[in-house]
């Protein structure tokens, strides 16, 4: 039985280190920023993707500021297009709390 937990766990260690290589596709285009501190450098994606992310982020700020006044339903229903993880958690307790006649 353990041999055959130990098989189990070295198997998915391989597999798991051999297809967690290539997390994104650019990976190989990433370039080196030197942070100003001897011996220490920072890793930038392309522009590309820096583009896309800046577009992003500054597409879910427009809607954060042009939602505020909306229905409630419609800023619940909308806010998984703009928000993810901690914050759309912490987004909809203030929704919750908004709801109910309380201050978050």
């Amino acid at each position: 039985m353990t041999w055959a937990i130990l098989i189990v766990f070295l198997l998915v260690v391989g597999v798991m280190s051999l297809s967690g290589r290539k997390q994104v596709p650019w990976a190989s285009k990433l370039r080196r920023v030197h942070a100003g501190v001897a011996r220490k450098a920072e890793w930038m994606a392309p522009d590309d993707v820096v583009d896309v992310v800046r577009d992003h982020y500054l597409e879910a700020m427009r809607w954060l500021q042009d939602s505020a006044l909306h229905d409630w339903s419609q800023q619940w229903t909308k806010s998984p297009n703009f928000l993810d993880g901690l914050y759309l958690k912490r987004y909809q307790e203030v929704l919750k709390h908004y709801r109910i006649g309380k201050a978050p």
